[in-house]
């Protein structure tokens, strides 16, 4: 960490959980030729040494707010009785947004309100948040071959799909039927790719075969790995709900999974997490 770039730095351990999660709170420049610095969370475990993860929470909120607009970079956490970290925004005169990081036993729940201050429906709305992977050298994977998904009930490797992208991206299985959409999809339509996901969860394996970290959203629509060097991040992302209505909240549920094991151990963990309502949809414990 070039300590010239730290604007604001927070030490907290959480405890009463079965995983121990340090967070570092920290302005900086990530991407090299870049010049604005960003406001992220850094995650270390100390049972997992030499390995430090980074997480934009959130990376984008829609039109509404986004990271890379140097004017609202910076974000102002406070620490949150429940061990963990809060962001609030209300300088948008269209919505207030509320991003909370939650510790639980092995994993970290991500939740973003967004309320809908004006007199309209507000449409459009998304929320992106991003775990990075450039100080995690055990998990850096260049070739594809330790990040899975799942399609047609199979959990397959990336490489194994034979990507078209470096940024492939992998939508749910008869994507947009539900009525949730990706308004960045006419932007990105050259890196879907043609193989479909049916399962939220997006798994990285540690080279060694014996850490795994997950990620899944409620809602999910699509999947996506960006193998940038400086992020080599994953991606289960919610698309947007139908319009907020006025004085109406909207709220997206993520959450991130450190797992001692393999890939189907991380599966495990997840399932043994949620609940399916009837109709097959599930959500968080």
């Amino acid at each position: 960490m070039n300590k010239l770039n730290i604007l604001f730095l927070l030490s907290l351990i959480s405890t009463g959980c079965s995983t121990q999660f340090t967070f570092h709170v920290f302005d900086a420049v990530t991407i090299r030729g870049e010049d604005n610095p960003t406001t992220q969370v850094e995650i270390t475990l100390p049972q997992w040494p030499g390995d430090t993860f980074h997480l934009w929470l959130p990376e984008a909120v829609g039109e509404l707010w986004q990271q890379w607009d140097p004017s609202v970079a910076h974000q102002d956490f406070i620490t949150t009785e429940k061990g963990g970290l809060l962001w609030l925004y209300q300088n948008n005169p269209s919505a207030i947004i509320h991003s909370e990081l939650i510790p639980e036993r092995n994993s970290l729940l991500l939740e973003t309100k967004v309320t809908n201050r004006t007199q309209n429906s507000l449409a459009g709305v998304y929320v992106q948040n991003c775990i990075h992977f450039p100080k995690a050298q055990d998990f850096i994977c260049d070739d594809f071959s330790h990040i899975y998904i799942r399609s047609e009930g199979k959990w397959r490797s990336l490489k194994s799909l034979s990507p078209t992208s470096g940024f492939p991206r992998y939508y749910r299985k008869g994507f947009p039927t539900r009525g949730r959409i990706d308004p960045t999809a006419q932007l990105f339509k050259n890196i879907r790719q043609g193989t479909s996901v049916d399962h939220p969860l997006i798994v990285l394996v540690s080279k060694d075969g014996t850490k795994s970290i997950g990620v899944a959203s409620e809602d999910y629509e699509f999947l996506f790995h960006n193998q940038n060097k400086y992020l080599h991040c994953i991606h289960s992302e919610s698309g947007t709900p139908p319009p907020i209505p006025s004085g109406e909240t909207s709220i997206f549920r993520q959450k991130i999974y450190f797992i001692e094991g393999g890939l189907m151990d991380c599966v495990t963990a997840f399932e043994k997490d949620i609940h399916y309502d009837p109709v097959g949809n599930f959500s968080f414990k």
